[in-house]
């Protein structure tokens, strides 16, 4: 609607695709606004408008920080639809530069373009105004008579309710608000009956997680049998990549450096706030030695340029990882399976790179992608990573997805760099990612174990960055470093979200309720890390998944149209836990959070969103 900041967004989204000859996508979203006009009407009619009843008995008005937080809401709207050049010249001209976008230019008061003289959009706000002032001269005009006509109805008129602020009836009949809430339910009562999609919806919903459901039966099956299933898998994988690479790589492939010091410094700062974490909440900090050790090896991996000294310091790290899970897992087969994991993708990494330049092109191709599939849980080789995550403390499974598996991915770019052959035959790279991305997703839907779930969004996290790597080009490696950085610092943020919550109440599922009245500094830091993990700006993975989906959409329309299917479902996963375990009242009592724990959550959320606001701290 005029005067408000949606109003001048929509007006600048039609603008732009009449502009691209799409008057009919055009259409459709306009179309789409008159349906969430009818929408907010019926609930504003039905909620706000309607007679009390014993639903809201108990109502009361809210808080006065919720008060404050919607008025500086909606004084934000009014001045941004008022004057959006504000908003555009000082908030998101500086994100689309930093992108490496062009600004958006001409944009004047109410969201109208200079184009035709900025006499045309000061003469449209003149008008507005102007008709906005004449509509409350006139009704302060008529404020005395409508004073003494509800004194004459007496004090119960008084604090009757008078919709739209018109003069009310003569005599004891008037016109309450809810006298228009019947109006619109009698009158409206076909049309909102004929598109009424919530049955569709919910159809669709429970056919969802029906499909998810059927797949987590599949997974669980597979980890039942893990210790067969693996390397089965593993040399399938193998096989594959021997089959691809016979179609002949391309040598002359040209290298696409990337900087590497993002990752160190992503890895690092998630090592330090997880300490913090662990200090906090574990109970055995002997531990924590170790915990240090696994921390600085991946720094340190991620320092050398030397391929020997890099893949022994990477290695290190997650065999002082296999440790810490050997003492803290409450489940000794997935240790069992972490050893399993380290050892078979240790081998085949060491050896498929010591191979290159002496051994034929398949069998390099197979041992690195068999090995890196298995470091990093790509789908179907991503058994180890639900089982250790659920395993494991909270802050420990943080651990081994935001250090060193990052680290391991870290391993993965250099290579790209140093050897982009081996990348030229791109078919089962990318679908490695596509698997990963979706499979991933849709069995974030299927999990009632919070850690199980991160552990999920971790790997279709890793399809979203193999595909950057896969696709190569400024775009895609820009992504992916960046991507990788903010994911082990959001990683850190999800999983030492949990920790205060875990040690007081075991395991963190779906059946738990009002977390955040308990815990209101993790609940903050979930949420923040939610949101980075599924793009949303101004926090730090916007740029990153941008410039990804830029780099699916260069290969083609099924791979964004991938992407984007994928973090409908991460959105839809995130949005359950959220609204399901942290949102809500409580019937129990949890304890303070520590202020180590506090202080390394507001940490990390910091950076993210600084990082989120000028991305060209890393990018460039």
């Amino acid at each position: 609607m005029p005067l408000l900041s949606g109003f001048v967004s929509k007006w600048l989204i039609y603008n732009a695709a009449l502009e691209a000859g799409q008057a009919i996508p055009a259409l459709l979203a306009w179309m789409v606004s008159v349906f969430t006009l009818f929408s907010f009407l019926k609930a504003t009619a039905s909620v706000f408008l309607a007679d009390e009843g014993p639903e809201s008995a108990g109502a009361r008005e809210a808080p006065w920080a919720m008060i404050a937080g919607s008025a500086v809401l909606a004084a934000g709207s009014v001045v941004f639809g008022l004057a959006p050049q504000v908003a555009v010249n000082y908030l998101i001209n500086p994100m689309l530069v930093s992108l490496g976008l062009a600004p958006c230019i001409g944009v004047s008061w109410m969201g109208l373009t200079v184009e035709n003289g900025s006499w045309f959009s000061t003469a449209g706000l003149v008008m507005v105004v102007l008709s906005v002032a004449v509509g409350l001269l006139v009704y302060l005009m008529a404020a005395p008579a409508r004073r003494g006509l509800l004194a004459a109805d007496g004090p119960s008129a008084a604090t009757a309710g008078v919709f739209s602020g018109g003069d009310p009836l003569t005599g004891p009949a008037r016109l309450p608000s809810s006298d228009f809430s019947l109006i619109v339910k009698n009158s409206l009562a076909p049309f909102y009956h004929l598109t009424d999609v919530d049955s569709l919806y919910l159809t669709l919903w429970r056919s969802l997680l029906r499909f998810c459901g059927v797949l987590e039966k599949v997974v669980s099956c597979f980890e039942r049998h893990a210790g067969t299933a693996m390397p089965v898998l593993a040399l399938i994988v193998a096989g594959l990549a021997w089959f691809f690479s016979s179609a002949g790589a391309n040598p002359t492939s040209a290298a696409v450096q990337a900087p590497v010091w993002p990752i160190r410094l992503g890895v690092g700062l998630a090592c330090v706030a997880l300490l913090f974490i662990g200090y906090a909440g574990l109970k055995d900090r002997r531990m924590l030695p170790l915990w240090a050790g696994a921390g600085l090896l991946s720094v340190l991996g991620l320092s050398f340029e030397v391929p020997f000294i890099r893949l022994s310091l990477l290695e290190g790290a997650a065999f002082v990882a296999l440790a810490l899970i050997w003492k803290a897992s409450e489940k000794r087969a997935a240790s069992r399976i972490y050893l399993l994991m380290v050892l078979l993708s240790a081998a085949a990494t060491a050896w498929g790179m010591s191979a290159i330049g002496s051994a034929r092109t398949s069998l390099v191709l197979a041992l690195l992608i068999a090995g890196f599939s298995l470091k990093l849980a790509l789908v179907p080789l991503s058994l180890w990573l639900p089982m250790i995550a659920e395993a494991v403390p909270a802050p420990l499974a943080g651990l081994v997805v935001a250090v060193v598996d990052v680290a391991a991915f870290g391993e993965l770019l250099a290579l790209r760099q140093a050897s982009p052959w081996l990348f030229a035959p791109t078919q089962l790279w990318l679908a490695l990612a596509l698997l990963s991305a979706l499979g991933g997703a849709a069995l974030m839907l299927a999990q009632r174990d919070l850690k199980r779930m991160l552990a999920f969004s971790t790997i279709e996290d890793m399809g979203y960055l193999i595909l950057g790597v896969a696709a190569g080009g400024e775009l895609g490696m820009s992504g992916a470093v960046l991507g990788l950085s903010v994911h082990a610092l959001a990683k850190a943020l999800l999983f030492g979200s949990l920790a205060a919550a875990e040690a007081d109440s075991g395991p963190v599922t779906l059946n738990l309720r009002g977390l955040a009245s308990r815990y209101p500094w993790s609940a903050v830091g979930f949420l923040v890390g939610s949101l980075t993990m599924l793009g949303i700006p101004p926090l730090a993975m916007f740029a990153a998944r941008w410039e990804l989906y830029e780099a699916a959409t260069r290969i083609g329309p099924v791979f964004l149209g991938a992407l984007m299917l994928a973090t409908a479902l991460s959105v839809l996963s995130y949005t359950r836990v959220v609204a399901l375990c942290w949102w809500g009242p409580s019937d129990q009592s949890g304890k303070p959070e520590p202020a180590l724990l506090t202080a390394a959550l507001v940490g990390l959320c910091a950076v993210l969103l600084l990082i989120g606001l000028w991305p060209a701290i890393l990018i460039k």
